[in-house]
């Protein structure tokens, strides 16, 4: 099986699982998308309506999907702290949404402090905005 993603009766790529053409999705601009399911058949793909997926989505608001998930990743940055710091300094990284926050841990004299490092998209982009805003929601 793979996924279609479709806008407007254009197939705008294909991917391995149906959460990831749905993603993809929200990267896009604001609009009514269809994902379609295709079967491996030998050596062709076949979509059959009657037997595969098919339904059609909007794409609202990216930004809130962005503020979900930095959201998130805060509050699985304190979580992991929490469980598994332990006062013992570390660096590890989270990983949520598309997104991947490398974070580093620091248990002192002065107080524990937690810096995130950097930020990369699923895309291997670097995401300083985001960075910043998980630095100040973790303080």
């Amino acid at each position: 099986m793979f996924y279609e993603l479709l806008y407007g009766g254009y197939r705008l790529g294909t991917f391995p699982t149906e959460a990831e053409a749905i993603r993809r999705a929200y990267y896009l601009p604001n609009g009514c998308y269809t994902v379609r399911e295709w079967a491996k058949d030998g050596d062709f793909s076949t979509f059959d309506p009657s037997v595969n997926k098919s339904y059609n989505f909007t794409n609202y608001d990216r930004e809130n999907v962005i503020a979900a998930d930095v959201n998130t990743l805060a509050g699985l940055i304190r979580e992991y702290v929490s469980a598994n710091c332990n006062g013992v300094s570390e660096g590890f990284e989270i990983i949520h949404g598309g997104y991947v926050a490398f974070i580093d841990y620091r248990a002192d004299t002065d107080g524990d402090s937690i810096t995130v490092v950097d930020v990369w998209n699923q895309n291997g982009n670097e995401c300083p905005d985001i960075a910043e805003a998980l630095q100040l929601l973790t303080d």
